[in-house]
């Protein structure tokens, strides 16, 4: 049986995903899990020791729990050293009649990689958005076509090296190969972007704990991605600082009686917090609250919002907005989001994974915004796998294996 596992780095915990495939080419997953993580702040490696011992840690609970633990492990990247790049290669038809193959696709690919990178930085993938063949521009997949010159235009994601070869060191550490980088707002997708929904045009949003990262896509291709340094925590902070009160406090004050929406709680809400915590004996505003949650959200989609004006995007997506990570679990942010993008809005689901013959628990457990990325990363283990019998939902990035490599340092 061959086990895939996709584990979501995350700076506040590690989620991950083991599955397999069945007979029927369908995906089984064996086992989920999430626990706290360590030695990460923003998608870098801030500690080593900790981050070894908390992947040590995470790997013997999952071998408790299921009694196998794989070797090989596909991971997610990201982070505010990440950075995106657009690369143009051309190329001459190789074969005399013209015909395109595969091997003019990659040529063309690895063509528009030469590009002047960022010191420190390697290339994590490269995606083709459109080929041209001689003038004939728009073309998803030229395979079979006939033409003199193949141009392909790329969007280039690269990873800060020394990061990535620190993470590769900590997994060597205890026993593991990493055997796929995938950048994080790629995973998100994978899991829970339909191909209508890549086609109409629709942004996927994943807002972590210290990192939010964000994906477009329209006509079945990414026009752009982009990573920024705030997440759901700085609206803890905020809460932290506003009330005088501990980051766990804040944490559980947020989740229980925050709104993203001041407008819907009324002025006369109050919260009891001496219910929370018994360092407090006196009650707050629940609106106060909302209006700090407000702010942070406002600052992290006015950044959003900021890199679909680049692409003459804003407000023009008909997919909307597809929101994954712990923190779409905010009251009311789906509502937050519609009035502050004018775009649609919805939590993200795994609605790419069709699984047979696994528990409901599980299914219930992975059912959610926080684990979207780990699944996302499981759907890309299986992706790899390259059997024709796999009969799963096939959007950008399973479709994008099919035509061409995606690179990996």
């Amino acid at each position: 049986m061959k086990l895939i596992l996709g584990l979501d780095l995350g700076n506040q915990n590690f989620r991950l995903v083991l599955g397999t495939i069945t007979k029927s080419g369908k995906p089984k997953i064996l086992a989920a899990l999430e626990r706290s993580s360590a030695g990460l702040s923003k998608g870098s490696v801030v500690d080593f020791e900790d981050l070894t011992q908390a992947l040590k840690e995470t790997f013997w609970e999952l071998k408790n729990i299921f009694k196998h633990s794989p070797k090989n492990v596909v991971i997610n990247v990201s982070g505010p050293h990440s950075a995106i790049k657009t690369g143009r290669g051309v190329i001459a038809i190789s074969r005399a009649d013209g015909e395109i193959s595969e091997n003019d696709i990659n040529q063309a690919i690895q063509k528009s990689q030469e590009i002047n990178l960022t010191a420190n930085k390697t290339i994590l993938h490269t995606i083709p958005r459109e080929f041209t063949v001689d003038d004939l521009t728009g073309i998803k997949d030229p395979i079979g076509m006939h033409g003199i010159k193949l141009e392909v235009d790329s969007l280039i994601v690269e990873g800060f090296l020394p990061n990535i070869k620190t993470i590769r060191k900590c997994f060597n550490e205890i026993n593991r190969r990493i055997s796929e980088l995938v950048f994080t707002p790629l995973a998100a997708s994978r899991s829970s972007i339909s191909k209508k929904q890549e086609d109409v045009g629709t942004a996927i949003v994943d807002l972590g704990a210290e990192i939010t990262s964000l994906a477009v896509f329209e006509d079945g291709k990414i026009l752009t991605a982009a990573v920024f340094p705030w997440g759901a925590n700085h609206i803890t902070h905020d809460i932290a600082i506003c009330l005088k009160t501990s980051l766990d406090t804040a944490e559980k004050v947020k989740l229980a009686y925050g709104s993203a929406i001041p407008f819907d709680v009324s002025r006369r809400d109050t919260i009891d917090l001496s219910k929370i915590s018994k360092e407090f004996t006196h009650e707050i505003s629940r609106r106060y609250l909302a209006e700090i949650i407000e702010a942070r959200l406002e600052e992290i989609f006015d950044f959003l919002n900021e890199e679909l004006k680049k692409i003459n995007r804003q407000g023009k997506l008909p997919g909307g907005v597809v929101l994954t990570g712990g923190g779409a679990k905010l009251p009311q942010i789906v509502d937050f989001v519609k009035n502050h993008l004018r775009l649609p809005a919805r939590i993200g689901h795994p609605v790419n994974l069709d699984a047979e013959d696994t528990k409901e628990e599980l299914l219930e457990l992975i059912d959610d915004p926080a684990f979207a990325v780990a699944t996302g990363l499981f759907l890309v283990g299986l992706d790899s796998l390259g059997s024709e019998k796999i009969t799963l939902s096939s959007p950008f990035l399973s479709k994008l294996k099919k035509i061409a490599k995606i690179f990996l340092p």
